[in-house]
């Protein structure tokens, strides 16, 4: 799908976000197949189950490479563009997703931000229409600020209360 060049990207500090979620995502686990396989070795349940919990904690730490390398990969094809008629976006590496969203068909915006984004002062972008829902992650917080207020402005969004 050739569209126009998208040229707004990510913060780059969405690469450190998503390798800290990946590193905790994968020490979890490994901490809960750890207590499983202690708990099979000392109820002794059978070999089997071991085995199985065993090989559960050797595949997360075989795919850490993969879990370090994906997060570059994510930013360096994540782009966005806000136009008065279209909000346009671009991601994905192997297989490529282009969301081309009318303006009259957002229904809602909304900016979000968890711990671990507001530590690194970052936001996610939710965009809503009757059929489904989009978000554009990892935006400094002042970008999000400006790029929800804009959003609402093209899709004629009235803040409750107004």
């Amino acid at each position: 799908m050739n569209g126009p060049n998208l040229r707004k990207r990510l913060s780059n500090q969405a690469v450190i976000v998503w390798v800290v979620t990946e590193i905790a995502a994968t020490i979890f686990g490994l901490l809960v197949v750890g207590v499983l396989l202690g708990a099979s070795i000392y109820l002794n349940w059978p070999l089997w189950i071991r085995w199985s919990f065993f090989l559960f904690a050797v595949f997360p730490i075989v795919l850490l490479p993969w879990s370090m390398y994906r997060p570059f990969l994510l930013y360096r094809n994540w782009r966005y563009d806000v136009s008065v008629e279209f909000l346009r976006l671009k991601r994905g590496a192997m297989k490529e997703v282009h969301d081309l969203i009318p303006m009259s068909k957002i229904q809602h915006v909304r900016m979000e931000q968890g711990p671990l984004l507001k530590k690194y002062g970052l936001c996610t972008i939710k965009v809503q229409t009757i059929s489904s829902s989009h978000e554009i992650p990892m935006l400094p917080k002042d970008i999000a600020l400006e790029l929800k207020e804009r959003i609402a402005f093209h899709a004629r969004i009235v803040e409750e209360g107004e």
